[in-house]
């Protein structure tokens, strides 16, 4: 994935990947599929090649990520969410070349938390925000 170009910032993001899930700590929470966003950034160490040649060869495919996602959500069911992000962060990583870096905020849209407007999240990755 290195280029001959200067070292630039250049990252890639999925945001707000909205997915149902069986999640909740309650068999009766878990029961509805509630939905979920996955905010997902990919840092990469060098600018992708892919900046230059135009080839999805040369970078990370983030429809590839989408359905790992996707994948990670149908097939099990989960009590916390910070299981389902560690999962999402875990199977992300494993995919990608080991010179990225790798950072997943999960929001869960609608807990069951008496006024609570924004949803609950969970952030797991390879940096800080901020």
């Amino acid at each position: 994935m290195a280029s001959n170009a200067p070292y630039l910032f250049s990252s890639l993001t999925l945001e707000g990947f909205r997915q149902k899930v069986h999640l909740g700590c309650g068999e009766e929470e878990r029961r509805v599929p509630q939905f979920v966003q996955f905010n997902v950034e990919i840092r990469f160490s060098a600018l992708p090649q892919g900046c230059l040649t135009d080839d999805l060869e040369d970078t990370v495919c983030y429809a590839e990520m989408s359905e790992a996602l996707r994948e990670i959500c149908q097939r099990s069911e989960y009590r916390l969410i910070e299981k389902l992000g560690w999962t999402a962060y875990s199977t992300l990583k494993k995919q990608l070349p080991p010179t990225v870096k790798l950072r997943i905020k999960l929001i869960k849209e609608k807990p069951p938390v008496p006024d609570l407007l924004n949803g609950s999240s969970f952030c797991v990755g390879d940096w800080a925000e901020g």
